[in-house]
């Protein structure tokens, strides 16, 4: 991170000191655009996993042990070893028999079977050797002989010709585990670690309760305890351990450990963690491994990490990258996900998790704020670079977002009432099943419009308008390229803002009815609090309110303030301000959307609502890039830095990008940027459960009574998610996926991009 240089600021041509709209500009806007801190995107290392996990790959998927050496990476698993092949996409097969261990001494690796020892030298060479008489648990090796541990006993076995010579190191033992450092055997025996010197007597390390040793850098031992992972110096003392927690291991039960240059691997019970003095990652899901319990682990000379599991092997390796060259990755993905040649699915269909090809798109509820909020996305991408592709995707998308007002426009005259109101979705007579399944469902209408059938749904609510006017403005103002696109685009804000003033400001459906959740009336009520509120209304009006108070007020009434003066922006219409003003000032919609500590949404974990919080960013974005008053515009920028106070550990670079458009000063562009680097490219919505996790408090129950932790992890270790999810759950996702678009990367991309944030 460094400086900014001072980049363009834009700001209003008029100095905008009058409250009443008089005299001001409504075709300026408010963009902050300088900063006093920036990020230029410089190559970055990501882990990427290459999973082998069905037959045609590696032949037999139970693996029991793992090596990587001399250039080679080797699978031990119950029906065999398998040596990965040159082409690095799948194992061969090498030997047969039921790997119990294995051993590395410098480019050279051992398995064991219960019978015999293979040895695979760095050049290829396969030696397979009998051991008379054994039936092995375990294995050391060292650059003279390889040490056994069987029922009663641990030897030392030279291969001499086609025989064996072997020497007895402890009688009357049951190990479970070798490791060899130095000119020193130690030997995992029960729970506890016998150590075996070249000379003098066996004596016993001081740990307890131990699951797994490996020999560590620098001559050393590593075990792993019930609860902790300690070094041992070879001559039994202790080195240190390594505590459980946030800078380093997330998670205990350990199964198995390796050390390589100063980086160590775990497996655990529960996926596998990497950890070396820069960073701690984490694995499991399958987004990373096939399955959870981890068997073996190994690193390569490359730092890649292979984690072993009784479902198949799992390689993580890092590739160089940038932001932009993400976005270009992401901007193909998102070709997959259109419908209608308009809509942007953002969560589509996946029949077979492992086969992307498979996935296919349906209509959703929220169809139209999802698109809306990429056609911003495309609209800010396409200010930043001039790359007509960009528009012409916008253009295309907005192109369906005016059908989902004109279409049911017909529907309303036709029942005498105005036009104007905008359908939760729409479905088209193209679409096979997605658009057969709608005609008996009594909440979607059939309408024929310009030669085609579509259904479309009622009870809109009012998440999907501020979708709307968020993409619909930035369109308007970035992507626009002549008059008529400007005019068509005024024709329908008028229509769709004047059937919020003429009803109320309440939504109402073809049935005459508020929709049930299309509410922007009455939310200053509680401004002055709910004594004040109840005092005033009576008890009746309690629930009004406290919704008001607790977070409705503040979510609604940034929302209607900013379509009406988008509506004031786009057309000119001094009603539109007038509306505007009266509810600020008269109504207490200024106040109400404050944030303060009664916002229970933001500020009470138990009834934190994250839809809300991307809701918030959609409207406070309009709302501040239209405000033509600057003190009042410091007032909603105060309102977002208070709600960040509660939000800055999320790292969220969305929030960030949102902010930074009216505030110039200290924002965690740190961590957004980081968030931005951990955010997985796998969009497949796997099953993350985190509650195996100790290196994080608990929080009290979310407002859907699920558990939450009080801290982030990094994005890659949580479920796969869009803005509008809270990153505090223990758990979420499906063990059946689906396949979420990558709108939630871009729009914090391009917006940082937009906003001088991230430099290219």
């Amino acid at each position: 991170m460094r400086r900014a240089l001072p980049l363009l600021a834009l700001t209003f041509a008029c100095s905008g000191g009058d409250d009443d709209g008089g005299g001001l500009d409504h075709t300026a806007y408010f963009e902050q655009r300088a900063h006093d801190v920036t990020y230029t995107d410089v190559p970055f290392e990501i882990d990427r996993p290459t999973q082998f996990f069905t037959p045609d790959v590696l032949e037999t998927l139970d693996a029991t042990a793992i090596a990587a050496a001399g250039g080679h990476v080797y699978v031990g698993t119950t029906d065999g070893v398998f040596a990965l092949a040159d082409s690095g996409d799948a194992f061969d097969r090498v030997a047969e028999g039921r790997v119990v261990d294995s051993a590395v001494v410098g480019d050279d690796v051992y398995f064991a079977t219960a019978t015999r020892v293979l040895h695979l030298a760095s050049g290829g060479v396969v030696t397979d050797r009998l051991v008379p008489t054994a039936t092995i648990s375990a294995i050391a090796a060292d650059a003279d002989a390889v040490y056994i541990a069987e029922p009663g006993r641990i030897a030392r076995v030279r291969f001499v010709g086609m025989g064996t010579e072997q020497v007895v190191v402890d009688t009357d033992v049951d190990a479970s585990d070798l490791a060899r450092v130095g000119d020193t055997l130690f030997a995992r025996i029960g729970d506890r670690v016998a150590r075996y010197p070249s000379t003098g007597e066996m004596t016993w390390l001081d740990a307890a309760g131990v699951v797994a040793i490996a020999p560590g850098d620098g001559g050393t031992l590593l075990v792993a305890t019930a609860d902790r992972l300690e070094r041992y110096a070879g001559d039994g003392t202790s080195a240190g351990a390594f505590e459980v927690g946030p800078d380093t291991f997330p998670a205990t039960d350990f199964t198995a450990v390796v050390e390589r240059d100063g980086r160590i691997l775990t497996g655990h019970a529960v996926g596998a963690t990497a950890f070396d003095a820069e960073a701690t990652d984490h694995y499991h899901s399958k987004r990373w491994i096939p399955d959870q319990a981890v068997t073996a682990v190994a690193l390569g000379p490359d730092g890649a990490r292979w984690i072993a599991t009784a479902g198949g092997v799992s390689k993580i390796d890092f590739v160089t990258t940038t932001f932009a060259e993400r976005a270009a990755r992401e901007e193909e993905r998102i070709a997959g996900h259109w419908r209608m040649e308009g809509f942007v699915d953002d969560n589509m269909g996946l029949p077979d998790p492992y086969d992307l090809a498979s996935a296919t798109t349906g209509d959703h509820d929220n169809d139209g704020l999802w698109t809306e909020m990429q056609i911003g996305t495309w609209c800010y991408a396409y200010a930043a670079t001039g790359d007509e592709a960009f528009y012409e995707k916008a253009r295309r998308a907005m192109d369906v977002m005016f059908l989902q007002i004109d279409i049911p426009g017909q529907a309303f005259e036709r029942a005498g009432m105005k036009r104007g109101f905008i359908t939760r979705s729409l479905v088209r007579d193209d679409e096979g099943e997605v658009f057969d399944d709608k005609a008996p469902r009594d909440n979607w209408h059939l309408e024929t419009y310009e030669g085609r059938d579509y259904y479309w749904k009622d009870d809109t609510s009012s998440d999907e308008y501020a979708g709307h006017y968020f993409g619909i403005p930035i369109f308007y103002d970035l992507c626009a390229q002549s008059e008529a696109e400007r005019e068509a685009i005024r024709e329908r804000i008028r229509l769709t803002t004047d059937y919020l003033i003429d009803g109320g400001y309440l939504l109402i459906d073809l049935d005459g009815q508020p929709t049930t959740h299309g509410d922007w009336k009455d939310l200053g009520v509680a401004a002055n609090g709910l004594d004040a509120c109840t005092d005033t209304y009576g008890l009746d009006y309690a629930a009004k309110c406290i919704e008001s108070r607790h977070g409705g007020g503040w979510l609604n009434g940034a929302e209607i303030l900013g379509h009406l003066l988008a509506a004031w922006h786009i057309t000119g219409d001094q009603r539109y301000y007038d509306e505007y003003e009266r509810l600020y000032t008269v109504e207490d919609y200024g106040k109400i959307v404050e944030t303060n500590e009664d916002t229970f949404t933001v500020t009470k974990p138990a009834f934190a609502n994250h839809s809300d919080h991307e809701l918030a960013m959609l409207a406070f974005t309009t709302l501040i890039r239209y405000e033509p008053n600057a003190e009042r515009r410091a007032r909603y920028e105060q309102s977002l830095l208070t709600f960040y106070e509660h939000e800055r550990e999320e790292h969220n670079p969305w929030q960030v990008a949102v902010i930074g458009t009216v505030h110039a000063g200290d924002l965690d562009l740190a961590g957004a940027v980081e968030t931005l680097k951990h955010m997985p490219e796998d969009w497949r919505t796997w099953r993350v459960d985190n509650a195996h996790r100790q290196d994080a408090d608990r929080w009290p129950n979310d407002r859907h009574g699920e558990r939450q932790f009080s801290r982030v992890f990094p994005y890659d270790e949580l479920r796969t998610m869009k803005w509008n999810g809270s990153p505090y759950v223990v758990a979420g996702g499906r063990d059946s996926p689906s396949l979420l678009a990558p709108t939630p990367y871009l729009i914090a991309y391009w917006m940082l991009r937009y906003y001088g944030m991230l430099e290219d």
